[in-house]
C-alpha cells in the first residue's frame, strides 16, 4: 500500500497574521511563516510550543506550562499571542485540536497589531465549520501517563448550507515525571 503525500498540505500560500486580511504571502511586506494543520497533525503536536520549533528564528522559552516564546530574540510574552487577529491576554496551554495553523509574523508588527515586542508575534487561527460533512476521532499516548483524545465534527445544519456547525472535544489525562512527596 503506497502512501501519498501532498507538498501542497505544507505549504499555504495565504496568511492573515502579517496583514489582517487573506493576502498571499508573497504580496505581503513582511516574513510571515505559517505552519499549517498537516505539519501539526504529523507532529503529533501537543502545545503551541511544540508548533513553533518549525519556524526559523522562533524558540519556545522554558516554562512548562504557558506558551511564552522567543521570537528574534525577544520573549513575546503576553502581548503578541493572537488569535484570528485578536490578542489574547494570556495563552496557557491552548489546545491544539481547535487550531488550523500556526502564524509566524517576524519582525515589528506594531503598525497594525499595537504594542509588540519587535521580534513578531504569533497568530494562532482556529478551524471553521466547513459545508462538507467530516467526523474524526484520535487517541494519542505517551511516556508520563499521557493520554489524549479528540474528536472533531463538522457539516451542514440545514440543507442549503446556510447554516453550518463544528464541534471540537478533548480530553488529556498525564501525571508527572516528579515523584510524589
Amino acid at each position: 500500500m503506497a502512501i501519498e503525500i501532498s507538498a501542497l498540505a505544507y505549504s499555504l500560500n495565504n496568511a492573515a497574521g502579517g496583514t489582517k486580511s487573506d493576502t498571499p504571502i508573497i504580496e505581503t511586506p513582511m516574513s510571515v511563516q505559517v505552519i499549517p494543520k498537516a505539519v501539526i497533525d504529523d507532529q503529533q503536536a501537543t502545545s503551541v510550543k511544540d508548533v513553533v520549533r518549525n519556524s526559523s528564528g522562533v524558540a519556545p522559552n522554558s516554562y512548562s506550562y504557558y506558551d511564552f516564546i522567543q521570537i528574534r530574540g525577544f520573549t513575546n510574552g503576553y502581548a503578541a499571542n493572537y488569535r484570528n487577529g485578536l490578542q489574547l491576554q494570556a495563552i496557557t496551554g491552548l489546545e491544539m485540536a481547535l487550531l488550523d495553523r500556526v502564524e509566524v509574523v517576524k519582525g515589528p508588527a506594531s503598525m497594525l497589531y499595537g504594542r509588540v515586542e519587535p521580534g513578531g508575534l504569533v497568530n494562532l487561527v482556529t478551524k471553521k465549520p466547513e459545508a462538507a460533512n467530516a467526523y474524526s476521532l484520535q487517541q494519542q499516548a505517551g511516556s508520563h501517563g499521557f493520554i489524549k483524545t479528540t474528536g472533531d465534527a463538522t457539516g451542514k445544519v440545514n440543507d442549503s448550507g446556510t447554516l453550518l456547525y463544528r464541534a471540537i472535544g478533548a480530553w488529556t489525562e498525564s501525571e508527572s515525571f516528579m515523584p510524589n512527596i
